[in-house]
């Protein structure tokens, strides 16, 4: 997507040139060999920020965030994780922690069997924070 759009550019400026040079390479490239494309003229180094396009992950983002991973979805890891980046109080962290556990359970899709596991998750993921606040 990001080389057809920059070879799709042009605008109105019909002198700018597009084009890319697409490296020979092999799999398993050696260290050192360049092996990503690299645009003829990209005097502002924008050239690889089609990501930033508003939106343009958002369905993907959202769906892989849904993705369950050990019976949890996705997006209450990341705040669990996020939880020790910020250099947050105890008490504070508690309190987050206690809020994502409340938001998996709502979540509401396990059987009796899965619930049990939850809850056997949680209160480990309660003892790695104590553990990790002491």
């Amino acid at each position: 997507m990001r080389t057809y759009y920059w070879n799709h550019r042009r605008g109105d400026n019909s002198k700018r040139d597009c084009g890319i040079h697409h490296p020979n390479t092999t799999p398993y490239p050696k260290p050192g060999t360049q092996y990503v494309d690299v645009p003829n003229q990209d005097g502002g180094g924008n050239f690889g920020r089609i990501a930033r396009v508003d939106g343009l992950m958002v369905d993907w983002v959202n769906e892989s965030m849904d993705t369950l991973m050990a019976g949890i979805e996705a997006k209450y890891w990341v705040s669990f994780f996020k939880l020790f980046s910020e250099g947050k109080p105890k008490e504070e962290i508690e309190a987050e922690l206690n809020n994502i556990a409340r938001k998996v359970r709502q979540s509401g899709h396990l059987d009796s069997k899965e619930s049990m596991l939850e809850e056997q998750l949680l209160a480990h993921l309660n003892a790695i924070v104590d553990l990790s606040l002491k």
